[in-house]
């Protein structure tokens, strides 16, 4: 469809932080002189839109909360506040076009409009998509700035100028540009610019315009020459018109610089065409105010006392609890409380100084060697630098204090202190002063741990502690899934928790989408630590509040063998309690760590395995309508554990034919993990139709979807810690054949699952985590057999052809998280509370009874 300027609906919008509210304003009224017909639109980034502006009705004032970005709050932390305001302009054609515009265009606030656009709609007529590129000649080889590697690097296009008709394309390309700048809208990439570069390619109906009165600016003015006349629309190269100059990095207190980031008119003079453009633009801002539009600042992200330096920013941008607040987005109280607040933790490289200090400290030239505080002594000499110019010459916020628990201490240390810094300045000895502050920074870890309050956190009879749960929610399923259950636990109980991403890597937002990441505080009760032992080293190193304050502490940790492994007993040092999903688990750790150790099962997400059930993946195998037994196996947790081969002996031994309504689908994971035994599994399923291979990892949507489609579950373990897919499947109502041995028999009874015989074997060879000779089952894979022919009998004869959802599983995991809770309150609340409450008469005033766990019903 073309563009027809008297007939289509046509919006320009630009974004405006309130200091550049004048600029917005001169720019959307030379606009309006020269294209009057298009609708105008302003974006003010600020709270609750910002301070009216626009009552003279030059333009649509709106707050960006209509363009409903799903992580604001978070967005204006991750990113300073340029950086965030460019991120959102995909946003404004979006929201443009829902509001029924055909056509929409984006200018910057710093431009101003000198004739009409009448390229721009002869363009659109033909095109969905009208950009204007920075360059159409070479720049000058002259040593000035900006050169041609610098525009390379700010991308083909700019961004201050983009005219789309709303078409399935131009839609695609904006959903794929709000994806990109979410979280890359960053100087490597300039910011939203350098994106642009693919916008040809991803919208066939794309024009480039080149006439070069568009977009004049500091970067083409060497080749597009200008002539003004008062009175006359600017002329450039060719006599063509101006249609808009761009003003990108002038500031109009300093009139005589064309842009903070030329050099080129700087050394050799501004032509006196463009010197008259520049004043008569002066004129026009203040005209509009300038001088007390330019006072205002934006009360979004780390602004005014919360505001932090950027080397700080960039530091928050690596840390996994953070990219996990801002990729899911903030929905708690004040983000930028929870920042500060964090931020004042122990740093993970000097426990005893807070991380906007630790951090302050590594990047701030010269600091280390004027208060050498990485040896444990001199904070109190940091304090007072912080406190009186430090915070203000860094770029703090006035929030943040100078004084807290870093510079608190017991009187004779003070004593010692003071005599360790008078030696640690000494320079001179038989000491270097390298080992010098070895010992120093060895007696400060000694201070550190006498001077702590080892007294426990107490709370009253009435009230719930605050728990952080540290989870590896980006690790393969058992880890996450584990972590992921103890917060709906947490979520269904009532209890007030924040849930901390505990490692960086590639984001499964899929999977944690209704999970409400925080940043931990110096505030929480308990800690549940999803870590397995041989990640607890690494989760106390990059967590150190975690032993900042005595608090209860819970590891929650699986392991499939009867033998403790490697590494658990010393990790179990740092905790007080070992929570596993099973009794199987939970012997193993009692005995070898002596620690305190309760099961709390994994509780299932019933709701979203149907809701987000995607079936597609059953589809493209062929399984709709056949009896399907399905088999998961993850390479690189040993297939022998799992022994996908032996279901698919069992299942060959009952069905030495193939038939058209019957499947054996083996769903595997990693399989290069183990290239051997997948090879052998490969030629075993050659001649058999009915055998079905997906040798890769899927979304758990996909999985869900998988579930959905079979039959029957086949799991011929060797051993188990839980065994999710057999609950998975119970409670589903679908049938399952097990091995009768590990963590599943908690749950798994003759009446529920059909279970199959096993012996003990030792295992033949080092396989990861599992040692040559330690225990496990072989199962008797043939006692599957009858099993298998049985499920099929009964689907010919209309069984398990419907789900039948069971939440007893469910209803058990939360019945022991809540008894498991109550432990752990016990622990913090005085004896004679605890006396009080066990004999208080029954009535309003008394303790609500423990939730009692039930027996395990027979579905």
């Amino acid at each position: 469809m073309g563009f027809h300027p008297h007939l289509d609906r046509v919006a320009v919008f630009t974004l405006a932080t309130p200091d550049r509210i004048a600029h917005a304003r001169v720019m959307l009224a030379s606009l309006a002189r020269h294209n009057p017909g298009w609708v105008r639109h302003v974006f003010v980034v600020d709270r609750d839109g910002g301070p009216p502006a626009f009552t003279d009705g030059l333009a649509v004032q709106r707050s960006i909360e209509e363009l409903g970005l799903p992580d604001l709050s978070s967005r204006f932390v991750w990113y300073e506040i340029f950086e965030a305001t460019n991120s959102i302009k995909p946003f404004g054609f979006r929201r443009l076009f829902a509001d029924g515009f055909d056509v929409v265009l984006y200018l910057d606030a710093d431009i101003k409009v000198y004739s009409e656009f009448r390229e721009v709609e002869e363009a659109l007529s033909r095109h969905a998509l009208v950009l204007t590129p920075h360059l159409t000649h070479p720049l000058p080889q002259d040593g000035l700035l900006p050169t041609d590697a610098i525009i390379r690097h700010s991308g083909s296009f700019n961004g201050g100028f983009l005219a789309m008709r709303d078409t399935q394309e131009t839609r695609s390309f904006l959903e794929w540009w709000e994806r990109t700048l979410a979280h890359d809208c960053l100087p490597p990439s300039c910011h939203d610019q350098a994106w642009l570069n693919y916008a040809p390619c991803f919208v066939a109906q794309s024009s480039i315009l080149r006439h070069p009165g568009y977009n004049l600016a500091y970067w083409n003015l060497p080749h597009h020459p200008l002539s003004w006349e008062p009175g006359e629309v600017p002329r450039c190269a060719g006599g063509l018109p101006v249609r808009f100059f761009h003003f990108s990095g002038f500031d109009w207190r300093k009139p005589d610089i064309l842009s903070r980031w030329d050099t080129r008119f700087r050394t050799r003079g501004i032509p006196p065409a463009v010197l008259a453009l520049l004043e008569d633009y002066v004129c026009s801002l203040r005209s509009e105010r300038v001088e007390q539009w330019s006072q205002a600042g934006s009360r979004l992200g780390l602004s005014g006392g919360y505001a932090i330096p950027s080397f700080l920013r960039d530091w928050l941008r690596q840390e996994p609890a953070f990219q996990a607040v801002a990729r899911a987005g903030w929905q708690g109280g004040s983000i930028e409380e929870a920042v500060l607040e964090f931020l004042q933790l122990p740093d993970r490289t000097y426990p005893w100084l807070p991380i906007f200090l630790g951090r302050s400290l590594d990047s701030i030239p010269a600091l280390r060697q004027t208060f050498p505080c990485e040896s444990g002594f001199f904070l109190q000499d940091l304090a007072t630098w912080f406190e009186s110019v430090g915070r203000t010459g860094a770029g703090f916020g006035s929030l943040f204090p100078s004084h807290g628990w870093w510079t608190q201490e017991q009187g004779w240390e003070k004593h010692l202190r003071r005599a360790v810094e008078r030696w640690l300045r000494h320079r001179r000895g038989l000491i270097r002063r390298r080992s010098r502050f070895r010992l120093a920074r060895s007696l400060r870890n000694w201070l550190l741990g006498r001077s702590r309050d080892e007294r426990r956190p107490r709370i009253s009879v009435d009230e719930k502690p605050l728990i952080h749960v540290y989870g590896h929610f980006l690790k393969p399923l058992g880890l996450a899934e584990a972590a992921r259950g103890t917060v709906r636990a947490l979520q269904r109980l009532g209890y007030p928790h924040r849930v901390i991403c505990a490692q960086a890597g590639h984001w499964a937002g899929e999977e944690t989408s209704a999970i409400r990441f925080s940043l931990p505080t110096n505030r929480a009760q308990i800690d549940i630590l999803h870590a397995q032992w041989y990640l607890m080293g690494d989760l106390l190193r990059w967590h150190p509040e975690i032993l900042h304050r005595p608090k209860p502490r819970v590891a929650f940790w699986a392991w499939e063998l009867l033998e403790a492994p490697p590494g658990a007993v010393e990790a179990s040092a740092h905790v007080d309690e070992i929570w596993c999903p099973s009794e199987f688990n939970a012997a193993v750790f009692r005995q070898a760590t002596g620690k305190t150790t309760r099961v709390a099962w994994h509780n299932l997400d019933l709701e979203s395995m149907i809701r987000q059930a995607d079936p597609s993946l059953g589809e493209e195998l062929g399984l709709t309508g056949k009896c399907v037994f399905l088999t998961a196996a993850d390479f690189l947790s040993d297939p022998e554990r799992k022994n996908p081969l032996l279901a698919l002996q069992a299942y060959t031994r009952a069905f030495p034919e193939p038939a058209e309504d019957r499947l054996l689908c083996l769903k595997l994971t990693d399989v290069e993990g183990d290239a051997d035994y997948f090879a052998r599994l490969r030629a075993e399923t050659e001649r058999r139709p009915d055998v079905r291979i997906y040798p890769s990892r899927i979304p758990r949507a996909k999985m869900f979807g998988l579930l959905l489609s079979s039959t029957a579950l086949i799991s011929l373990h060797s051993s188990e810690g839980f065994g999710l897919p057999i609950a998975e499947m119970l409670s589903l109502g679908k049938p399952v054949v097990a091995t009768a041995y590990g963590g599943n028999m908690d749950y798994c009874t003759p009446e529920n699952a059909r279970l199959v015989g096993y012996r003990i074997v030792p295992i033949a060879r080092d396989f990861r985590v599992y040692r040559k000779g330690a225990l496990w089952a072989e199962p008797l894979w043939e006692e599957a057999v009858p099993h298998l022919q049985a499920i099929y009998q009964e689907w010919l004869q209309g069984d398990h052809r419907k789900i039948r959802l069971n939440a007893w599983i469910n209803e058990r995991s939360f019945a022991m998280y809540a008894e498991n809770l109550r432990a752990l309150e016990r622990l913090l609340r005085p004896a004679s509370i605890e006396i009080q409450s066990r004999t208080a008469p029954r009535g309003d005033s008394a303790p609500s009874r423990p939730v009692p766990v039930p027996e395990v019903p027979v579905p």
